[in-house]
């Protein structure tokens, strides 16, 4: 593959695309379910935890709660493929509908086709992130609460809301307007709706995500999507040596490093995407056990309240073939090392 960094961002027409393909045919013999164990008597979750997922398969109706024994209290969905879809957020609905009663995390799109970074901070989204707002007050249903990703994984490179150099200051002053409308049409109106600021760890930008934090802290949870590469995560050797790793400007790279720069920074640190590689194949169960791990030794007394540096979500991304853990897997070591852990435990 050419250009591995970028088949998994290109588009999400391709991933839904993807996603209605492989449903019509199983990867490989589906998991068993697990019944979920019975509410009464049951500990109460330390951590939002659950799946990205593109088309609610299985987390707004229940089944990937009741396959891994654990019910989904945080999920990841996508609205940003169009200014439609940022209206509409449709991917909301199945939510709506199931009285699904979690935290959403809604990757809700950045400027793109015609609009830019310098065009947004002159007002040019304005009405579009309103219409966003409006749309979840709307769809809000039965939800404990709402994650807004406005332009998810804004420091890499391959999406169209993506900042350059040159757009540093307008990104900053567009995020200030997209932060005083959240607060206007959701949080004055009375829902827990938070802002987040959700990133990719590793990025080849040359834009430092240290000069991308939103001005007066304009946010209100950091998110970092996460995956097995770059560099391929698969042992104790390879994860020690990248837990604490900073770039050179001192913005994070490792996994503890990031929970430790959200507590510098005095904000809760989410995943709203984090899994196997998805642009290989691959089997990795150790992974699997060392995210439940490092989740579990951050996570927050509380889960609907973290503190600075602690948990406050994450959603495994059981979207593509490559990587998804159920109903159907190409990696059924990962599948059985996931469902023998309590993920929000």
């Amino acid at each position: 593959m050419t250009k591995p960094r970028l088949s998994r961002r290109t588009a999400l027409a391709g991933l839904l695309a993807g996603a209605a393909a492989t449903a019509a045919g199983p990867l490989s013999q589906p998991l068993a379910h697990a019944a979920s164990p019975p509410a009464e008597g049951r500990a109460q979750p330390r951590w939002l935890s659950g799946a990205a997922d593109d088309r609610s398969r299985g987390v707004a109706d229940g089944g990937f709660g009741t396959w891994r024994g654990e019910p989904s209290t945080y999920a990841r969905v996508w609205a940003d493929q169009s200014f439609a879809d940022m209206k509409q957020v449709w991917m909301m609905d199945a939510y709506t509908a199931a009285r699904w009663t979690g935290t959403l995390d809604i990757a809700c799109g950045g400027p793109r086709d015609g609009q830019t970074w310098s065009s947004a901070a002159r007002g040019g989204m304005d009405a579009t992130w309103r219409a966003t707002c409006r749309t979840i007050r709307t769809k809000w249903g039965s939800l404990s609460g709402v994650h807004l990703s406005m332009a998810h994984e804004l420091n890499g490179t391959w999406f169209p809301w993506s900042v350059r150099n040159d757009d540093v200051g307008s990104f900053r002053s567009s995020w200030t307007r997209w932060y005083n409308i959240v607060q206007e049409e959701l949080v004055a109106e009375g829902k827990n709706a938070k802002v987040c600021l959700s990133l990719n760890w590793d990025t080849p930008s040359s834009v430092s995500m240290l000069g991308l934090l939103p001005k007066d802290r304009h946010y209100d949870v950091l998110g970092v999507d996460l995956y097995s590469m770059y560099p391929d995560l698969t042992n104790a050797s390879a994860w020690e040596s990248s837990r604490l790793l900073k770039k050179r400007d001192g913005a994070p790279r490792g996994i503890q490093a990031w929970f430790d720069f959200a507590e510098s920074q005095g904000k809760p640190l989410s995943f709203p995407e984090w899994g196997l590689n998805p642009e290989q194949r691959s089997d990795n169960p150790f992974f699997i056990r060392k995210m439940h791990s490092i989740f579990k030794a951050n996570a927050p007394q509380d889960p609907e309240r973290p503190g600075p540096g602690q948990l406050a979500g994450e959603a495994y991304f059981n979207t593509w073939d490559t990587c998804r853990l159920w109903p159907a897997t190409t990696a059924p070591k990962a599948a059985a090392a996931y469902r023998d852990l309590d993920f929000g435990r």
